[in-house]
């Protein structure tokens, strides 16, 4: 009895260590989910900044999504990412409206149509 009630002991002991460790794993793959998505987000502003002097409005906007939809993946926070992408969501907004403009203004209205959407 005695070597079992030992056995029992040491058999807790190490489930609970294993949980622990279970759970540390979970935070550090949690830190890291995070950590790439910061870094994807920084290279998709990069990318942004590059695709509007080139101009290429299409990578752009595909960047703008990509930015977007890592955005949800992070707990919003003070890295100055979120403000210089708004700033450059605007800067391509303003692009494509005039963009827009001088495709109707020129009577095409397919261009128009595609750049307004």
């Amino acid at each position: 009895k005695k070597r079992l009630d030992g056995s029992a002991e040491l058999a807790d002991r190490v489930s609970r260590r294993v949980r622990e460790l279970d759970a540390a794993q979970e935070r550090v793959r949690g830190t890291v989910g995070r950590l790439d998505a910061m870094v994807d987000r920084s290279n998709c502003l990069q990318g942004l900044r590059a695709a509007m002097d080139k101009p290429d409005l299409e990578e752009a906007a595909r960047l703008v999504g990509v930015f977007r939809s890592l955005d949800g993946k992070l707990v919003q926070e003070s890295d100055g990412q979120a403000e210089a992408m708004a700033e450059e969501i605007q800067r391509l907004e303003a692009v494509l409206r005039a963009r827009a403009a001088e495709a109707e203004a020129g009577g095409d209205l397919a261009e128009a149509a595609r750049l307004a959407a």
